[in-house]
């Protein structure tokens, strides 16, 4: 079971962090120790995607200090308490160097499992597609060439389009 915890902090700024288990499910722990006590799993994301447009680095530096992931807050859980991250991970905020190079930390092979997972995708949806005919290739390079030229203007050269055909 993975538990949610959710820590209000200022001007409707939410902090959250995933841990797993921890408390009875349903309650909502404000107490960033409290919530990571006799966890088997501490998953926890950058500071700055959901709020860098809100607030300057410095002032997320100083609301989310408390809640940076170090030794001292991974002791807090089980014996062999983990750590995953999403990354980027920015090191010495959300997460220190310690944390993320120990070997509780299992966000590499995470972010690999994810590269695979993404592999796989790609894979699937191209190996089931027909391949296009040799007009289909040069009707849609003559597209992306007209579109570059709109958009950067045209380079003769490159896209075989003059000026004057363009308009």
């Amino acid at each position: 079971m993975l538990y949610l915890h959710v820590w209000p902090i200022s001007n409707g700024v939410v902090f959250y962090q995933f841990a797993m288990p921890v408390i009875e499910m349903g309650e909502i722990v404000t107490d960033e120790r409290e919530s990571v006590r006799g966890a088997d799993f501490i998953y926890t994301d950058v500071w700055y995607g959901l709020y860098e447009n809100e607030m300057p680095k410095e002032e997320r530096v100083r609301v989310f200090h408390d809640y940076q992931v170090n030794r001292e807050l991974m002791q807090l859980g089980n014996l062999g308490c983990k750590f995953l991250h999403c990354l980027p991970a920015t090191r010495g905020e959300d997460v220190t160097d310690e944390v993320a190079d120990s070997d509780a930390s299992l966000c590499w092979e995470q972010a690999g499992n994810r590269l695979t997972a993404m592999r796989g995708l790609l894979v699937y949806f191209t190996r089931c597609r027909k391949e296009p005919s040799g007009l289909q290739i040069a009707a849609a390079k003559e597209e992306l060439d007209r579109v570059l030229c709109d958009k950067l203007g045209c380079v003769e050269a490159y896209c075989g389009i003059a000026r004057a055909e363009k308009s």
